[in-house]
């Protein structure tokens, strides 16, 4: 379990400090699906470099596991146990072959080479890139590399995946990719993802979604409860999914209709109508 207490960061500028996260206190449980969503400068990047030492609390305390990430000692450990994935994929890929660059981490860990040739083969196979092993990264499309960085983290085995806005760079292909392998690993391979995203059509796929605003948790409930709160969504500037906005104008235009996330969904429900 990841066990964030009192969570307060301040980013020192100048003569001036910037509370980016303000007295944060939230638990995060073992094969959950988290996403954490707001608008920008709502503090999620933030919390996100946290989970893994990145940062370290100006005040209140972080566990991962029961680490405490501020403690030097605790880092390796930690990060062994918290991978992350980040915006641009090509930030992330250091090799000139997608095999290569999967390996990477592994070597520094000095693991024996035919853990490594079995570790990076199931990494590739979990993301669907297996038959691009031999490929060059700049060959790739967008989606592809994000996953080849995806297979990296994989690789190490981590317990928790940390994914700060993985799809933003990305088109609608390689944005659906990326949420379906994300979706696999936390239901097929129980790996406890916490998700930062603007999209909210990433978010419908969560077990809870924390909202953030102003460094703050101003909600954290089911994705239903949360689309359903219509005038949280408008303080904290966050659009409804379409199909939950069309269900409520049919609703409004008499249908007996439950108030559908995704747009599979909404079909289901217009299908069963009488």
């Amino acid at each position: 379990m990841i066990k964030i207490s009192n969570l307060t960061h301040i980013y020192k500028q100048a003569d001036c400090g910037i509370v980016a996260l303000n007295d944060i206190s939230l638990n995060i449980h073992d094969g959950e699906f988290v996403v954490f969503a707001g608008r920008n400068g709502s503090g999620k990047s933030t919390l996100a470099k946290h989970l893994n030492g990145l940062l370290t609390p100006t005040k209140g305390i972080i566990e991962v596991d029961g680490l405490k990430t501020h403690l030097e000692e605790n880092l390796w450990k930690v990060r062994q146990r918290v991978g992350m994935i980040f915006q641009n994929p090509d930030n992330q890929i250091v090799a000139t072959v997608v095999e290569e660059d999967v390996a990477f981490g592994l070597e520094n860990l000095g693991i024996p080479r035919n853990e490594i040739r079995e570790r990076v083969d199931n990494a590739l196979k979990s993301v669907h890139m297996l038959k691009y092993a031999r490929f060059e990264p700049h060959l790739l499309s967008g989606g592809q590399k994000q996953r080849v960085a995806i297979a990296g983290v994989l690789a190490m085995k981590p317990k928790y995946l940390v994914l700060d806005e993985p799809t933003s760079m990305l088109d609608p292909k390689g944005k659906k990719e990326v949420i379906e392998i994300v979706r696999k690993l936390n239901s097929e391979q129980e790996v406890t993802v916490i998700l930062i995203t603007h999209s909210v059509d990433e978010v419908i796929y969560a077990d809870r979604v924390v909202a953030m605003d102003c460094g703050a948790i101003v909600s954290d409930a089911s994705p239903r409860s949360f689309f359903g709160d219509t005038k949280l969504l408008k303080e904290i500037g966050i659009e409804p999914p379409p199909a939950v906005l069309l269900s409520r104008e049919l609703k409004n235009e008499g249908y007996n209709l439950k108030e559908a996330l995704s747009i599979k969904e909404l079909a289901g429900n217009l299908c069963s109508l009488n």
